[in-house]
């Protein structure tokens, strides 16, 4: 009788399958894997066979990750899991004081030198950041007092939307999930937006997107809002997943983006979708701003509509539509989330969809968990599995799920839902 494998040999095996269909790819496709600052980033990489490689990839971070937790001493998960803000501490440094851009995106410089144009920090303190981060690969140092980049430490230099979103991390979602345990402890486990850890943390009492809308008016935009206009475009965002993961030829006539800030997403699809018209709907702030940027070719086909998300949608009777949600029961509890569901089912019609475009998460032991604890300390929201849509959807009288899929690497799903009456 064959002898059975141990579960590190069968992550082995994994790791090591994935690995060829990895190196297949990238040779097929002239790309090399490295940590040069030249270097792509693998999880944009596009190409023959590219859905295979993106699997491969998750597959072979999924089974490392759990090969070097199976090989871990009890202590030293916790010992990383509780030093950590250390690393993180580093970085915030760095960006406080802008000590990454006195490093040429090309080549290397000196400690020394860092310091000269700094003046604030001595050389020395300038070389213990860099030397944490280096160890991580974020910066790397090519010779004894000699720092340069990585791709990772280029790509905040380069990438505005990387940046806004580590000082989101930084100034403000740290802060939230922190007094995560002290909002529980006060009001139990909340579904209401405004008995959360950014409550708590910031001693105010309206929802977080309230808070927001204020600050927008008041003219002092703060680190969540840069992070959300910075990341519109960007591959954070992953617009393509709704852009190219439907059938948009023959969805219908007019798409309504509900609480579609600025109108990003239906820019790029009426771009692709010559015979759709839009509707963008959210808080009067927003949209002001979003009627201002749009491209004056685009002006006869999107439109603007100051709206409430739990506002009753009103019919739009001689075209099909779409209602089109993109990264917004996330951010709600299921209560709100059913609520957003039911305001537009009283304008739908036979032939009309709604499409819902969030994460699709597995059951348990995936990166995008940690967007789920984003989404319950900011908003006591959620990041919902498949059985939880079914759930959701199934809770609103007159609505089927029709088609749920993940077209992206990333676990961004498209959920389409339709009327049953």
């Amino acid at each position: 009788m064959a002898q059975s494998t141990s579960t590190i040999v069968d992550l082995a095996k994994k790791i090591a399958a994935a690995a060829e269909v990895i190196d297949g790819f990238t040779s097929a496709n002239n790309f090399s894997l490295s940590f040069d600052a030249d270097s792509p980033d693998p999880s944009t990489l596009a190409g023959e066979n590219a859905q295979a490689y993106q699997q491969a990839r998750v597959e072979a971070i999924e089974a490392t990750t759990e090969m070097n937790a199976l090989l871990s001493g009890h202590s030293a998960v916790f010992v990383d899991l509780c030093t950590s803000y250390h690393v993180a501490s580093a970085l915030r440094t760095l960006l406080k004081f802008n000590l990454t851009s006195s490093i040429p995106l090309t080549g290397s410089t000196t400690y020394e030198s860092i310091a000269k144009d700094t003046k604030d920090l001595d050389k020395k303190t300038i070389q213990r950041l860099f030397t944490t981060l280096a160890a991580y690969h974020i910066f790397t140092q090519p010779s004894p007092g000699h720092i340069s980049h990585t791709r990772f430490s280029k790509a905040i230099l380069t990438n505005p939307g990387l940046l806004a979103m580590i000082k989101f991390g930084f100034e403000e979602m740290f802060g939230f999930s922190y007094h995560l345990s002290e909002a529980l402890q006060r009001y139990g486990p909340s579904e209401e937006p405004t008995e959360t850890g950014f409550n708590i943390s910031t001693g105010i009492d309206s929802t977080l997107y309230a808070y927001i809308d204020e600050e927008r008016k008041q003219g002092r935009p703060s680190a969540f809002t840069s992070m959300l206009e910075e990341t519109a475009s960007s591959e954070f965002s992953a617009a393509d997943a709704i852009v190219r993961g439907l059938d948009w030829e023959g969805m219908g006539g007019v798409v309504v983006d509900v609480a579609g800030s600025v109108g990003q997403v239906s820019i790029e699809l009426a771009k692709q979708y010559p015979h759709l018209q839009f509707i963008v709907q959210d808080y009067e702030s927003v949209i002001q701003r979003g009627e201002a940027a749009l491209p004056s070719e685009l002006k006869d086909r999107i439109h603007f509509q100051a709206k409430d998300i739990f506002e009753e949608q009103e019919a739009i009777p001689d075209k099909k539509v779409v209602y089109l949600l993109r990264a917004i029961l996330h951010n709600w509890s299921d209560k709100y989330a059913r609520r957003i569901l039911q305001a537009i089912v009283p304008a739908l019609k036979p032939g009309d969809r709604i499409v819902v475009n969030d994460r699709i998460v597995a059951e348990a032991g995936t990166a995008s968990l940690f967007s789920d604890m984003n989404m319950w300390a900011a908003f006591n929201g959620q990041e919902r599995t498949a059985g939880q849509f079914e759930e959701l959807v199934g809770s609103v009288p007159g609505l089927k799920i029709v088609q749920m899929s993940s077209p992206s690497a990333l676990e961004i799903g498209i959920i389409e839902v339709e009327y049953v009456g």
